[in-house]
């Protein structure tokens, strides 16, 4: 089943949308295969499985970054890969208002961060990766120093 999707994936130029019961239909099946999994012949099997998903996953990464759109099981964590990179060449390239290595934010939505409740509307400075992943997460918008033509991080 692995082989048949990262086989698809590899034909294809665009992200497949594989549903999650594509992605579960033989795990039973395989579950039972391979167990006892400390039987070292299907401990090795494991390993070639394994190295298939890894493949899968980085190909799909791989036509995100080159601008396909995400679909499919994993959708969510494209589209916060996609998020992640945002931040990441918007950092780096200084679009956001900075001190220290910090990122100015606004809060979107309440969230406690070590012990203190940030609230929708609050300004906060934080370190770059607690704001790649609050912002990963919708909880925050860094500032911006240029104008987007929306409300968010200006």
């Amino acid at each position: 089943m692995l082989d048949e999707i990262l086989r698809k994936e590899m034909e294809h130029p665009d992200i497949l949308d594989v549903s999650m019961s594509d992605v579960t239909k033989e795990e039973i099946k395989i579950k039972k295969i391979l167990y006892p999994v400390s039987d070292p012949l299907n401990k090795e099997q494991l390993n070639v499985m394994k190295e298939m998903a890894r493949s899968v996953f980085e190909l799909r990464i791989s036509k995100l970054l080159e601008g396909e759109t995400p679909r499919g099981f994993d959708k969510g964590i494209l589209e916060a890969i996609r998020r992640m990179e945002e931040m990441y060449v918007s950092f780096l390239s200084s679009e956001y208002v900075t001190r220290n290595g910090k990122v100015l934010c606004s809060v979107k939505q309440e969230v406690s961060l070590r012990g203190k409740r940030l609230a929708p509307g609050d300004l906060v400075f934080l370190d770059f990766t607690d704001a790649v992943l609050l912002y990963i997460t919708n909880y925050i918008i860094p500032c911006s120093l240029l104008n987007n033509g929306s409300n968010e991080g200006s």
